[in-house]
Parts: structure tokens; sequence; C-alpha cells
């Protein structure tokens, strides 16, 4: 049963920049990575990880808000609680898709913090205020909507 994330391989340059760089927006890995994950669930964008790569235990990840969040990608994507029962097969294929979440979510971030100009925090900042624009029109219901009009 996996007790530990993979980090992409691949993209240990992202984390290593946007963790460890004077202007680096997060403090840790755990945290960038459960950022990432949400991006990716939210572009509903998965990618495959190469073998290898560092690890984050499973311990770091703060039961009542990172362990919080990664059950509920699962869930969200499963549509089906198994993905949040404590079995071999079902820890696996939760660590297997959020692994595969953050690393399309890592994709993004280096797009938008570290390839565009400015400041990677602010950058970030308004990624977060565009994700909140985006996620409040797709919330609203036609009765909202019909308020809105009216």
């Amino acid at each position: 049963m996996a007790d530990r994330f993979r980090r992409p391989k691949d993209k240990e340059d992202i984390f290593k920049r946007l963790v460890s760089a004077d202007d680096a927006p997060f403090m840790t890995f755990k945290d960038l990575f459960i950022v990432a994950a949400c991006i990716g669930y939210t572009k509903q964008k998965k990618i495959n990880l190469p073998t290898g790569g560092e690890q984050i235990h499973w311990s770091v990840f703060k039961q009542g808000t990172d362990q919080v969040m990664i059950n509920a990608i699962a869930l969200c994507e499963n549509e089906d609680f198994n993905i949040l029962r404590e079995t071999v097969g079902a820890t696996d294929a939760k660590f297997a898709l959020i692994e595969q979440y953050a690393s399309a979510g890592l994709d993004e971030l280096k797009t938008v913090l570290i390839d565009s100009p400015g400041d990677p925090l602010d950058n970030l900042v308004e990624l977060i205020f565009q994700q909140e624009a985006n996620t409040e029109i797709k919330s609203r219901s036609f009765l909202d909507e019909i308020d809105i009009q009216f």
C-alpha cells in the first residue's frame, strides 16, 4: 500500500524553483504538490508520471486540511466512496490519481508562475483570483442568472 506520493522526476526543477528560490511562493514541496493537484483536477488534466522521482510521505499532509483535499479530489473523480477505504487497491488508486493531477498542475504552475513575466507570488494570487471568478460563474444556478439580469 502506498504511503507516499511520488514527485514527477521530470518536474523536479519546478519544485525547486517554486519552493527554494528567493522569490518562491511556496514554503514546502507538500504545499506545492497540493496546489498542483487541485489545479490539475480543476483543469481536468492528468499526466502519467515517469518512474523514479523523490517522494513526499503521507504523514506530512495535515489530516484536517491536506488529506481532506486529496480525498475530496479522489471522491469527486471516482464518485465512489470505496476510493477512501484504507485498502491497498483503494489507496494505490487514490495516490496514482493525485500524482497524475499534480503532474499536470505543475505544468500549469510553471507556465503561470515561472514563464510569465512578474513575481511568482503575484502571478499565483492572480491565478487564484481567476480561478475563483471562473468557479463563481459555473456554480450559479439558473435562477441566480435570472436575478443578475434583472
